[in-house]
Parts: C-alpha cells; sequence; structure tokens
C-alpha cells in the first residue's frame, strides 16, 4: 500500500522512523512524508520529504515545482466548495495578514498541487497526525475523499489531566470516530460500574464529580504560568534589549504608543461585559479559543461563534438568558489586538442581543456549569464536563462524545427551539449513561499523543517510545483491514 504521511514529528526523529519503519515491514510504502522541519539536509531514498512550514505555504518538495502541475479548475474547484469556506478559515492561524482574494489564490494553488501529487504518487492512503485543520492538510484530505483514498486521523480526548493521553482514531471522516460509535453501541445497555473502567478514567470520574476538585484543563494553567506577569515582564525586557541592538527601539515605542492610544479586544469585552446573576434561568456558553481545530473543521458552520450565538438568542424561552463566557487563553498567545477571528466590534455584536450577557472572564466556570439549565458549546470539553455534572448538553459541531446520553445536536433555531422545550421540561442525566459511555471510551481509544511531541509527552507521564508504539499498533491494527 502506498501511503502519503502528514505526520508532525521532526524528519530526524527516531519515532518518525520507527512508524516508517514498521509500515514497511508490512509491505506498506510510504511514497511522500510532510515533516517539522529539524535537519533540512536528510535523505529519505524513495520518499519525497516536505517540511510543515513549505507546505504551509504552497511551497514545493525539493526536486518538484508548481510547473510541473498544472493548475485546477472548475472541475475540481466547484465540487470542493463547501471545503474552501473552512479552509480560507483555517487560514486566520498562521495566514492572518492576507486578503480574502490572496487566500483565494494560495488555496488554489495547494489545490493544483495536492492534486498534481496524488496524480504522480497515486497513494492509496493518507495517514494525518491529527484531524486535518491547517489549510494544506485539509486539502490533502479534501482531494483524498474526492478521488476515493483511504483517510486515519488521530485526536486527543477531553485536554487536561489525567485523561489527557486518550487517543481515538478517525477513518475517512472527522466527524465521528466509528470505534467509539461500535463501542457505544455494544455497551449502552449494559450496567458497568466504575470499577469495569481503567484506572485513568475511574480517578478521571471521581475527581470531575468533586465538589472540592479543581477541573481547569492542565494546558489553561500551563498558559497562565508562560503569560504571568513576571514572564511577559522579562519578554518586554528581552524585546527592548534586541531593539537597541537592531536599532529598532525608537520603531517599537512609536507602535506602542499608538496600539496604547487605540481600544483593544480586552477593552471592548470589559465595556460591554456584566455580571452574572446565578438565581437568573440561563444556558451557559464558554467560548472557543480561536482559531483552532475545536471550532474548524470540528463546528463547520458554527466556527463562526456568533452565529450560534444569535441562533440560541432567537430559541431561548421568554424568561431565560444566554451567559457567554471568552476562552480563558483567548488574550494570551495573540495579544490584545483585534484579528480576524475576534475582529473589532465582534463583543458588542454579541452584546446588542438583548437575551446575551458577556460576562466577566473571571467567573468561576464550574459555578455557572452547576447552576445552568444547560450548556451550550461547538465542541468543547465544557460540555463532556457538564454531562457528568448531571447538565445537559447542547452542541452546533462534532465533539468526540456526540452520541453520550444527555448531548443534543442541533443546527438551526427549529431545532434549538425543540431541545430547549425538551431541556424546559426536565431532562435527568444517569449515572450508569455516563459510565457506560467512558467504558466505551476505554475500549475504543488507546493512551498516546496525536503529535508525539517529548514534552507533551513528560508533561502527561506517558513514556515516549510506548506512546509511539500504541499509536503504530494502531495504525497496523487498521492498514491490516486493507490488505
Amino acid at each position: 500500500m502506498k501511503i502519503l504521511l502528514g505526520w508532525s514529528s521532526t524528519l530526524d526523529d527516531y519515532k518518525t522512523k520507527k512508524l516508517i519503519s514498521a509500515m514497511e515491514e508490512k509491505s506498506h510504502q510510504v511514497v511522500y512524508w510532510v515533516g517539522t522541519e529539524k535537519n533540512p539536509d536528510i535523505q529519505m531514498p524513495g520518499m519525497i520529504v516536505q517540511t510543515y512550514e513549505s507546505a504551509r505555504l504552497c511551497q514545493p518538495a525539493p526536486g518538484l515545482s508548481m510547473s510541473d502541475f498544472p493548475p485546477v479548475g472548475e472541475d475540481i474547484i466547484g465540487k470542493l466548495h463547501k471545503e474552501e469556506s473552512l479552509i480560507l478559515g483555517m487560514m486566520n492561524k498562521q495566514l492572518d495578514w492576507m486578503c480574502v482574494d490572496e487566500r483565494k489564490h494560495l488555496y488554489y494553488n495547494m489545490l493544483s498541487y495536492w492534486h498534481g501529487v496524488i496524480q504522480k504518487y497515486k497513494p492509496d492512503l493518507v495517514l494525518l497526525t491529527s484531524l486535518p485543520h491547517t489549510a494544506f492538510t485539509h486539502v490533502i484530505y479534501a482531494l483524498a475523499k474526492l478521488f476515493g483514498i483511504k483517510v486515519i486521523m488521530f485526536d486527543g480526548v477531553v485536554v487536561g489531566e489525567p485523561l489527557g493521553d486518550r487517543m481515538l482514531m478517525y477513518v475517512d471522516s472527522w466527524k465521528k470516530s466509528a470505534a467509539l460509535e461500535k463501542a457505544w453501541r455494544k455497551n449502552k445497555e449494559q450496567h458497568f460500574s466504575l470499577e469495569h473502567l481503567s484506572q485513568d478514567l475511574q480517578d478521571y470520574y471521581r475527581l470531575h464529580t468533586k465538589e472540592s476538585f479543581d477541573p481547569t484543563p492542565v494546558y489553561i494553567k500551563d498558559d497562565k504560568k508562560l503569560y504571568s506577569f513576571s514572564n511577559v515582564v522579562l519578554l518586554k525586557i528581552k524585546i527592548i534589549l534586541r531593539s537597541i541592538k537592531d536599532g529598532t527601539l525608537f520603531e517599537k515605542i512609536l507602535s506602542s504608543i499608538t496600539k496604547i492610544s487605540k481600544e483593544n479586544i480586552k477593552q471592548e469585552y470589559q465595556h460591554v461585559q456584566k455580571e452574572a446573576d446565578l438565581k437568573q434561568k440561563f444556558v451557559y456558553l464558554p467560548l472557543h479559543y480561536q482559531p483552532e481545530c475545536t471550532t474548524n473543521p470540528l463546528g463547520d458552520i458554527f466556527a463562526d461563534q456568533i452565529l450560534m450565538i444569535e441562533i440560541l438568542s432567537a430559541s431561548l424561552p421568554p424568561d431565560w438568558l444566554l451567559y457567554v463566557k471568552e476562552h480563558p487563553t483567548q488574550w494570551f498567545s495573540r495579544g490584545l489586538n483585534f484579528f480576524s477571528s475576534r475582529y473589532r466590534g465582534y463583543y458588542k455584536r454579541i452584546a446588542r442581543l438583548t437575551n446575551v450577557r458577556l460576562i466577566p472572564i473571571k467567573t468561576n466556570n464550574y459555578d455557572l456549569i452547576r447552576h445552568a439549565q444547560a450548556v451550550v458549546t461547538v465542541t468543547g470539553t465544557a460540555g463532556f464536563e457538564a454531562l457528568i455534572r448531571g447538565k445537559p448538553t447542547i452542541v452546533f459541531g462534532y465533539p468526540w462524545y456526540m452520541d453520550c446520553p444527555g448531548v443534543f445536536k442541533v443546527n438551526g433555531v427549529s431545532s434549538c427551539k425543540n431541545v430547549l422545550e425538551e431541556i424546559k421540561k426536565g431532562i435527568q442525566i444517569k449515572e450508569q449513561d455516563i459510565i457506560n459511555f467512558l467504558k466505551s471510551l476505554d475500549e475504543a481509544s488507546f493512551h498516546g499523543n496525536e503529535t508525539i511531541e517529548d514534552i507533551q509527552c513528560r508533561r502527561l507521564n506517558i513514556k515516549e517510545r510506548k506512546s509511539m508504539d500504541n499509536s503504530i499498533k494502531a495504525i497496523l491494527s487498521e492498514l491490516e483491514k486493507y490488505a
């Protein structure tokens, strides 16, 4: 079987070599590999090797040229019009500076290049580290689906310890794990107890049902440390010293003064926020960090979270409110400047809806879940945390837990109104259902990490080699089905 491999590990990394060797031992051939650059001079005989950075900018792999492949026309572009919207949105992450027309032309170039690669090397399978949430990986995924090529992908479930190293395999579609769906069909009428679950899942459930437990995901805690006051001051000092050295200090000072004089994203939020009244009937919607896979592609059209909020606003019972809270790390890594996913007027547009309240970001997440009539999300972890706490969850996207009892998938005003009416009548989330669903997750997932990076493995307290071994085992088991 010929394989196109998109695996975000370094080109000279032993883990990736182990993966390729394991597949070759089973008579599979990796004909094209996109990986993270570390040693650009490394050669892999019989294989085209490309870095993620060059693929992101649609720069051909060494030995190939854009002139090798003719431009695609309406016959291809027209069939992928739905994917185009998602892919242009994905460019917010690393190509935010591009205007729409420039993004579209880059997308057409990506289609031409990867269409040419697929026609030239004729892979039977595309194997991706994670769900396709960068522009070029989604182009590869879309073309593979168009031409009937099998696709294997991975995704982590329930971000945060101690359940942070569980992985699900997705085959052909990023909307649902077939393995989890199959396990759930088998287990949903059973009567499992906590003791039937693996220890990490037992620990997870017990911790998240304890009132005294702080369930803040570890990545949020890490980000808060990274962007603490002392670290930010240290970073500013380094920037000043570097600016003195390269002669750009005066220019940076003027730029900073200009930014200070303008309203920023945090100030806009604070101008329209209102305190939450927990005695009021409300549904709670924690916004997603963007841009990220959890909304694009997993949210499909609801990568536009304001559209989701407007649908909810139009669907709420007359005496209910919608409380919306920004993601706690949204203002960290990207700073306080407006950008495509949080443009000027973003929060003001939400605040104009009469039954919607933007609430202070410091408001306790779990107090809100505890007092809410329901939790609403595109695909977020808060939805599953609400289920564990006995609260119904409304989802607009395709989370891994979508089939769990107590989850209601909606896609517009009509379906949203119907679900809210059911919730208003009263819905009981049964502990047995949650345990049965966790048992299904236990059977369908494996311990690993989708990016297999050293620092993440250390944080999750799993061995890098063991993590890779588990991934290889899952991949080879799936490949046996196509032999």
